[in-house]
């Protein structure tokens, strides 16, 4: 799910982990604050991952070990990004030009793009106004 800043796409994400959570699933919330990856990935894991647009490198590793884990072991994976999808994945998985036919190819059909779109909800109540 990506979109600009102030959207709401970090309170679906903790609406959607709390949702898992109710339902009695293993689900984790990362964000860029928190973004420690637990040793032990599992099997059907629910990994919710906040505000991946991050300009540091250590969050997109994490994210590519988590979706390597559940294209593995089974589990699902959703990410919040101010980035759209082939900017995103680009970053985290690409990293010969060469490469992206093969990656393209083999993630077709595999991930599905949210593109949310609105006011900024926090343009909307900054105290500033």
């Amino acid at each position: 799910m990506w979109g600009d800043t102030g959207v709401g796409k970090t309170h679906l994400a903790t609406a959607l982990t709390k949702e898992f959570l109710a339902q009695e699933q293993e689900a984790y919330l990362l964000s860029t604050e928190h973004y420690r990856l637990p040793t032990d990935l599992g099997p059907r894991q629910v990994w919710v991952l906040d505000d991946l647009n991050s300009p540091y490198g250590s969050f997109m590793d994490v994210f590519k070990k988590i979706v390597l884990n559940a294209h593995k072991k089974g589990g699902r994976v959703f990410v919040t990004s101010n980035t759209d999808y082939e900017r995103l994945m680009d970053s985290a998985f690409v990293l010969d030009p060469q490469d992206k036919p093969r990656y393209v190819d083999r993630t077709k059909n595999v991930f599905k793009v949210l593109h949310v779109t609105g006011p900024s909800r926090r343009e909307q109540t900054a105290w500033y106004k």
